[in-house]
């Protein structure tokens, strides 16, 4: 996790959705077409809170703060981030129960093609 801490610091998107798993599977899909990706991770913010040292909790709590729900980035074939991270502000009113399945007790999930 801490991989997704320090690609943090290179913010990229910020976006305001509905967050489905349709949704997630829809833009990682035109990553991986575009070929600018082998994949994509995405996170749940309060998942990922819980996991970390308390040192490296700064970015998080900023992004929380904010009103950011999840992150979302670009993975390689390897599974690691390959330039900025998307922050994401769910603007559902009950999260999705098919992308919490996804992401489990971790709150995280790599889905590659």
């Amino acid at each position: 996790m801490s991989f997704i801490l320090t690609a943090l610091l290179v913010i990229g998107a910020m976006f305001a959705v509905y967050l489905t798993l349709d949704w997630v599977f829809d833009k990682i899909d035109k990553w991986i077409f575009n070929r600018e990706a082998e994949g994509g991770l995405i996170a749940d913010i309060d998942s990922m809170m819980k996991n970390v040292p308390e040192k490296s909790l700064a970015a998080l709590r900023n992004a929380k703060n904010k009103g950011y729900t999840h992150l979302m980035a670009k993975v390689d074939e390897r599974g690691r981030i390959k330039g900025s991270v998307d922050i994401i502000k769910d603007k559902s009113t009950t999260p999705d129960p098919e992308l919490r399945e996804v992401l489990g007790e971790e709150g995280m999930a790599v889905i590659k093609a």
